[in-house]
C-alpha cells in the first residue's frame, strides 16, 4: 500500500510503489531551475500543470494577494477543451482560506471536492492553491498533507529562498498542530469506545462478557486457559491429534510507538480476524495478551498443524499494514506444541510460548515445533558464551576500528577538491586473534543491554585517535560514527559526547553521527532532542537506511539531519530494476529540495556508479569505492604497508 495513494488502501504488490513514484514525480516537476527565467504568473502556471498530473488533482487554481486583491493568478483542468474560470465557489473558498490562514475543504457542482490551503511565508498568507475532483469524499487528511508540501515547495520558489528560516518554523508548527489534531482524534475515539463498550456491557449478559477480549472479540487469557483446561480434561489416554498455537506479533512495540496506540489495536483487530478465517475449525481461539494469541486445534497431527501455521506465517509475509500514512511490513513469530498424555493446559502453553520464543530469538518471522530435545539450551548456553566474549573483549580493548570511505559524485561541480570522508565501523579481535563480524556480536550487544556502553567506546577511541593524529586528520572531509537506538534515549549519553568533544578538542563540523531510520522514527521525540544536541555544537548527523521505511518522507522535515544515506537494498542491482531506480532519484530530488545531500552505500560496480553519477547523488559508498580496513591504515599509511 502507498502513502501518497490512500485510495488505494487495498492494494498490494507493485502499485504502492507505481503510486508513491506518481505522487513524488509531481512534487519533483513542481521545481523550476532557474525561477528567475519564469515570472510570477508564468511559475503559478507551470505549478498548476504539474499538479493537475496527479490523479487526485483533476483541476487547480492559485490565488495571489495584490494590493490586498486576491487574484486568480493560474487556474488549470486536466482536460485542456475545459478553459472556463474558477468559479465561484473555488473563489468563495480561496476568499475564506485567506480569512482564516488554514486548510479548509468545499464542493461544487461540477468539483464534488475541493482543497485548499494557504500559501504562507514568515506568518504572512500571500494566496491560496486550489484543488478540486469531481468524485465527491475523494480528499482526506492525507490529501491536506500533500498539499501543504505543494504549497510549501512552490512557496520556496516564489519567495527565492529568502524566508528558508520563517518558512520551516511555519512547517514544524503545522507539524505540531497536526500531531495535536491526531492525539486529539486519538483521545476522542478512545472516549467514544469506552462509551460504546459501556453501552454494550449493560446490553448483554455479565458472564459473556467477562469471558471476550473487548478489542478482538476473541477469548480473552482467563477464558482461554479455563476452557482449554477443560477441553483437555476430557481426553482420554493414548488420543493424540490435538495441537496448540501461540502467535506473536513481531515487533508491536514499533508500530505503537511509531503511529500510536490506535494503530496497535487496528492490526490487533485486522490480525483476529485473519485467525478466524485462517482457523475456521479451531476449538478454540484466543487474545493471550497485548500481541499474542492462542489457538487449540484437535483432529489433526503437529506436522500437519505446523504446515497450516507456516501458510499463515506467508500470507502475513504478503499484507502490508497501512495506518494514516504509516506504512509497515508485519512478521509473526509461531509455536506449536503437541499434545502428549498427561500434559495440562498450563503445560501445553507453556510449551508453545517457549517454541514460539525460540523462534523470536532468531529474528522471528517463522514456525517452530517444540521438541523436548531441540538444542535450545544448546543454543542458548552458545548465546551465554558470545556475551561473556563480549564483555572480555570489551574488558581487554580488544575491539578495533575499521573505515571504509565516502568519496564524492565524479561529476559534481569542485568534486576534485572535495576531501575524502570515512564511516567508522567496529570489529571484534578474538582471543584468537581472529576478526569477528559485527553481525556475530552487535545483535548480542542490542539484546542483552551493552550497546550504549560500546557506543561509549567507540566515540571515546575516535575521537581520541583522530586527535592523535589531529595532522592527517585535517585532510580528512569527515568521519561518521554510528549510534544505536538505546543510545539516543539512555541517560546521560548526549552529555557524555559532548564533554568527549571538549576533552579531545575536536572540531564538531568534522563528525557526523549516523542514526538508522527506523531508530530515529521509533523514538522521534528523543532523536529530536540527541539530534538538537549535537548540532548545536556543529555536529552533523546522518539518516542511515533511508527509504527502508515509507513513512520516512512524513517525518523528514522534523528531523535536522545533514545526510540521507539510501539504504542499500535499493542502490544494489539499480542497473536492472527500473523501479528501484525511479525511486533513488526520487530521493535524491526530495532530499535536494529540503537542503539535504545524499549517500548512496552498497555500490558494487561500475554501472551502479554511473548511474548514482548521472541522477547527482552527493556522495557513493561501498566495495567498488574502497573496501573497510583498520583505520590506523589510514591515519598511519607509513605502518599499513
Amino acid at each position: 500500500m502507498d502513502i501518497f495513494q490512500p485510495s488505494a488502501m487495498d492494494a498490494g504488490g507493485d502499485s504502492g510503489i507505481l503510486s508513491l513514484i506518481e505522487s513524488l514525480s509531481m512534487l519533483r516537476s513542481l521545481v523550476v531551475p532557474d525561477a528567475t527565467a519564469l515570472d510570477e504568473p508564468e511559475l503559478c502556471a507551470h505549478a498548476a500543470r504539474a499538479c493537475v498530473t496527479h490523479r487526485d488533482l483533476e483541476c487547480c487554481a492559485l490565488y495571489l494577494q495584490h494590493d490586498r486583491a486576491l487574484v486568480c493568478t493560474a487556474h488549470v483542468r486536466r482536460d485542456p477543451d475545459d478553459a472556463d474560470a474558477p468559479g465561484a465557489a473555488l473563489d468563495e473558498l480561496a476568499a475564506r482560506v485567506i480569512a482564516d490562514g488554514e486548510i479548509l475543504r468545499g464542493a461544487s457542482e461540477v468539483h464534488g471536492s475541493l482543497l485548499a490551503a494557504p500559501l504562507a511565508a514568515a506568518g504572512r498568507v500571500q494566496g491560496v492553491l486550489v484543488v478540486g475532483h469531481p468524485a465527491a469524499g475523494r480528499y482526506s487528511r492525507w490529501h491536506e498533507r500533500l498539499l501543504q508540501l505543494v504549497c510549501d515547495v512552490l512557496t520556496q520558489t516564489l519567495e527565492h529562498g529568502r524566508l528558508v528560516r520563517g518558512q520551516r518554523e511555519a512547517i514544524a508548527e503545522r507539524s505540531r498542530a497536526l500531531s495535536h489534531c491526531d492525539a486529539s482524534l486519538d483521545a476522542e475515539r478512545r472516549r467514544r469506545s469506552a462509551a460504546e463498550s459501556a453501552l454494550v456491557r449493560e446490553s448483554r449478559l455479565r458472564d459473556r462478557l467477562a469471558r471476550l477480549d473487548t478489542l478482538t472479540g476473541l477469548l480473552n487469557r482467563a477464558a482461554f486457559e479455563s476452557e482449554l483446561a477443560r477441553a483437555l480434561g476430557r481426553v482420554a489416554p493414548g488420543a493424540g491429534g490435538r495441537a496448540l498455537i501461540h502467535v506473536d506479533i513481531d515487533r508491536f512495540r514499533v508500530i505503537n510507538d511509531a503511529a500510536g496506540q490506535a494503530a496497535g489495536d487496528q492490526l490487533i483487530r485486522v490480525l483476529a480476524e485473519l485467525l478466524r478465517e485462517h482457523f475456521a475449525g479451531a476449538s478454540l481461539l484466543g487474545r493471550l495478551g497485548n500481541d499474542e494469541f492462542g489457538i487449540l486445534l484437535e483432529g489433526r497431527a503437529a506436522d500437519r498443524v505446523e504446515t497450516l501455521a507456516e501458510s499463515l506465517c506467508d500470507a502475513v509475509d504478503d499484507f502490508q499494514f497501512s495506518f494514516r500514512g504509516y506504512r509497515f511490513v508485519i512478521s509473526l513469530s509461531i509455536g506449536v506444541a503437541e499434545y502428549r498424555d498427561g500434559d495440562s493446559g498450563e503445560q501445553l502453553l507453556r510449551k508453545a510460548y517457549s517454541a514460539c520464543l525460540s523462534t523470536q530469538e532468531v529474528g522471528g518471522g517463522n514456525v517452530r515445533l517444540y521438541r523436548e530435545h531441540d538444542g535450545k539450551l544448546k543454543r542458548r548456553n552458545n548465546e551465554a558464551h558470545a556475551l561473556s566474549r563480549l564483555v572480555r573483549a570489551l574488558e581487554e580493548d580488544r575491539l578495533e576500528l575499521f573505515s571504509q570511505p565516502i568519496v564524492a559524485n565524479a561529476r559534481a561541480p569542485q568534486a576534485a577538491a572535495e576531501p575524502i570522508n570515512y564511516e567508522i565501523l567496529l570489529r571484534l579481535k578474538g582471543e584468537d586473534g581472529d576478526l569477528i563480524s559485527p553481525g556475530q556480536f552487535l545483535p548480542i550487544a542490542e539484546r542483552y543491554g551493552l550497546s550504549v556502553k560500546l557506543d561509549r567506546w567507540v566515540v571515546r577511541s575516535v575521537l581520541q585517535t583522530l586527535a592523535e593524529h589531529a595532522e592527517r586528520f585535517d585532510r580528512f572531509g569527515y568521519v561518521t560514527i554510528n549510534l544505536s537506538g538505546h543510545s539516543l534515549g539512555s541517560r546521560g549519553f548526549l552529555d557524555y559526547v559532548l564533554e568527549q568533544l571538549r576533552h579531545f578538542d575536536t572540531t564538531p563540523g568534522k563528525i557526523c553521527f549516523e542514526v538508522t531510520e527506523t531508530v530515529a522514527i521509533s523514538d522521534l521525540q528523543a532523536a529530536r532532542r540527541f539530534i538538537a544536541g549535537l548540532k548545536s555544537r556543529g555536529c552533523r548527523f546522518a539518516l542511515d537506511d533511508f527509504g527502508s521505511g515509507y513513512a520516512s518522507y512524513l517525518y523528514l522535515r522534523d528531523l535536522e539531519v545533514d545526510f540521507l544515506k539510501i539504504d542499500g537494498e535499493f542502490v544494489q542491482g539499480i542497473a536492472t530494476d527500473s523501479a528501484n531506480l525511479a525511486l533513488i532519484r526520487s530521493i535524491n530530488d526530495i532530499g535536494k529540495i529540503l537542503g539535504k545531500r545524499t549517500i548512496a552505500e552498497h555500490v558494487e560496480n561500475d554501472a551502479t556508479l554511473a548511474l548514482l553519477e548521472e541522477i547527482g547523488i552527493d556522495f557513493v559508498q561501498g566495495y567498488f569505492i574502497g573496501r573497510p580496513e583498520p583505520l590506523r591504515n589510514i591515519l598511519e599509511p607509513e605502518r599499513s604497508h
